[in-house]
């Protein structure tokens, strides 16, 4: 279910991330997103115990959240720092590396938390 939520508020706010660059500019929108993301990753990462689902639904969904609006102040700012005949080929890669990084990264902590748990229960 967190999973979900994850994916959901990160492809919502999305487009809007790409509205908020177009209106206050991407550089903006990305300063604002880093950090939110920085704090929350960092929540999660110290948390070896999961917190209670809504305090942990928050901690999951928020930077999915800010994800969502910098992934929409990337796409803008590569559309502001490319030329016009290489766009498509940039943002073909930018969607490719966030693909793998929306793939690879739960893999790695569904193994480190099973690994976690398992050194936990000996």
């Amino acid at each position: 279910m967190r999973t979900a939520g994850f994916s959901l508020a990160a492809v919502v706010t999305r487009p809007v991330g790409g509205l908020l660059s177009d209106r206050i500019g991407p550089v903006r929108v990305l300063v604002a997103a880093f950090p939110v993301t920085t704090v929350m990753a960092l929540m999660l990462m110290l948390t070896l115990t999961p917190p209670p689902e809504l305090a942990a639904g928050t901690t999951y969904v928020v930077p999915a959240f800010a994800l969502g609006f910098g992934t929409g102040g990337v796409f803008a700012l590569v559309a502001k720092l490319v030329r016009p005949s290489e766009v498509g080929t940039v943002t073909g890669f930018v969607g490719a590396a966030g693909g793998l990084g929306g793939y690879f990264p739960p893999l790695v902590a569904t193994v480190y938390v099973l690994r976690l748990r398992k050194e936990s229960d000996t």
